[in-house]
């Protein structure tokens, strides 16, 4: 049989399942599902002899027009579902013979360990929509291949969003979500929002990425997360204190300008006939003119390297 040139369409017309891996190693098998389920039932396991013959391209692009579902002779539970969980955790699998083979799995999984896979296969689990979203896909994602637990989530970003209050994240992962093209301001907003970012003050990059997201997209910020943004370290905070200046009393801009020691902003708001110098840059001129709408000083101009402010008077 193996000296023919044409191939067993039914691998149990070959009574002796002894002699079924010469003939699937040797290529003399027609690649259809049920031969290799068949094949499956015997070893138990997806073998490197059938991982070979699944890498042959002739026979998994031959494959990739079944679904598995559609083979009423095998037991969902106890054949169909676990071989197709092993073909899903099967990393020796070349890359094109594992994306092709993966859309005939008709299942989605909810929880799986994927920790044996490259991040190629992976990822493409998640375009295929293999994975669930769930916390335990995100958390598993997450610690195993970050940042696809993001891919995940964008993937399915309609549910996402509809079942928000459902998932669990740190500051870092909605820094990453910010980052993301597949969500609008508005929906970005409901982000920051929604989780706990109780540790905020000591985890500087994600302080200054969301800060200058609403420097990016400037609304009003609830006090309590502006000053958890605003004070201590964060390079962003005199543009992210700038957009704030419209939803303030100048009492309150006051308390806030005292707060960048190493300038004179402090003396802004003071009531003096005196004018008042600070330096002449792109961001005093805005802070000044942020001032001046609020009515927080009377005017201001350039005046060579300094920006010449007229304070209050009364």
């Amino acid at each position: 049989v193996i000296q023919q040139k044409s191939k067993i369409s039914n691998i149990k017309t070959i009574e002796d399942p002894n002699f079924w891996e010469r003939m699937i190693a040797n290529n003399k098998i027609d690649p259809k599902w049920e031969n290799i389920i068949h094949y499956y039932e015997v070893v138990q396991s997806i073998d490197d002899i059938l991982v070979d013959y699944l890498n042959i391209d002739e026979n998994y692009k031959v494959l990739k027009n079944t679904k598995i579902n559609e083979l009423d002779e095998f037991d969902e539970d106890e054949t169909s579902k676990p071989f197709c969980r092993d073909l899903i955790k099967c990393n020796k699998l070349v890359l094109d013979a594992y994306s092709e083979l993966i859309e005939c799995v008709p299942y989605r999984y909810h929880h799986i360990d994927l920790s044996g896979l490259d991040q190629g296969k992976v990822e493409t689990l998640i375009d295929s929509r293999k994975i669930s979203l769930t916390q335990e896909n995100i958390n598993h994602l997450k610690e195993k291949f970050a940042p696809l637990h993001i891919n995940l989530i964008e993937k399915y970003r309609d549910k996402f969003m509809e079942s928000l209050d459902e998932f669990s994240f740190d500051e870092n992962d909605v820094v990453s979500l910010l980052g993301s093209r597949k969500f609008n301001p508005k929906e970005k907003y409901l982000f920051i929002e929604k989780y706990d970012l109780s540790n905020i003050e000591t985890n500087i990059d994600a302080k200054e990425a969301i800060s200058k997201f609403y420097i990016d997209n400037p609304v009003h910020i609830n006090k309590a997360l502006f000053e958890k943004l605003f004070y201590n370290e964060n390079k962003y905070d005199l543009e992210l204190f700038i957009t704030q200046i419209p939803y303030m009393e100048c009492s309150e801009i006051k308390t806030y300008l005292d707060a960048f020691e190493d300038t004179n902003y402090s003396e802004l708001l003071e009531v003096s006939a005196s004018p008042l110098k600070i330096e002449n840059c792109e961001i005093n001129k805005h802070l000044l003119t942020h001032l001046e709408e609020k009515g927080c000083i009377s005017s201001w101009k350039e005046d060579g390297k300094h920006l010449k402010v007229n304070r209050k008077r009364k």
